[in-house]
């Protein structure tokens, strides 16, 4: 049976396919925990239930999926995934937050749903999103804009997003790292 025709089923889904520009390197090549974050993304996914798992992005020997628009940012992986696994409920985390915990993954997977989006309150990523006909259309709109009306937080402001509460202590979870300095910092 497909991800699809499971009601609480869910693909997982690593936004990997960024420059890393900040960062100066490809963040998904950096070791964490003695082995790559994008393979730590990817485990945190299916400890969190999410199964199958594919990367945005571009890395051989992974399942993936290569992002819509040359440099569209977050808006190129989401589009290029909605469009390849139509139909699919998403679950997005981004390749730099891997302090993530299965529990919260756990959380967007089964909570809220009815909801075609749900993230948690003040993040826009992760987040679960249903790749549905009309999310598809928001998200090919969105891709022809500029700036900020070019973002996840765009996209969720044209949809109905559900934003559920962090218990006490998981907003430290939810820290994601653009820069050496801030990698420096996490993973000390």
């Amino acid at each position: 049976m497909s991800a699809s025709n499971q009601p609480d089923a869910v693909t997982g889904v690593v936004l990997a396919g960024g420059k890393s520009l900040r960062m100066g390197c490809d963040k998904a090549r950096l070791p964490f925990r003695g082995r790559p974050l994008l393979d730590h993304m990817l485990d945190l996914l299916a400890q969190g239930g999410s199964d199958p798992c594919v990367v945005s992005g571009l890395y051989p020997g992974y399942r993936c999926i290569p992002d819509a628009l040359l440099d569209g940012g977050p808006i190129a992986g989401l589009l290029a995934v909605v469009e390849a696994l139509p139909g699919q409920r998403l679950l997005f985390v981004p390749i730099d937050m891997p302090l993530l915990d299965p529990r919260l993954i756990r959380r967007l997977r089964i909570e809220a749903p009815h909801a075609a989006c749900v993230r948690f309150a003040d993040f826009a990523l992760p987040m679960r999103l249903d790749a549905n006909a009309a999310v598809r259309a928001r998200l090919h709109a969105i891709a022809r804009e500029s700036g900020r009306r070019r973002s996840v937080l765009a996209l969720q402001a044209a949809i109905a997003v559900e934003s559920l509460p962090l218990g006490a202590g998981d907003a430290a979870a939810m820290s994601n790292c653009n820069t050496p300095a801030e990698w420096d910092v996490l993973t000390r």
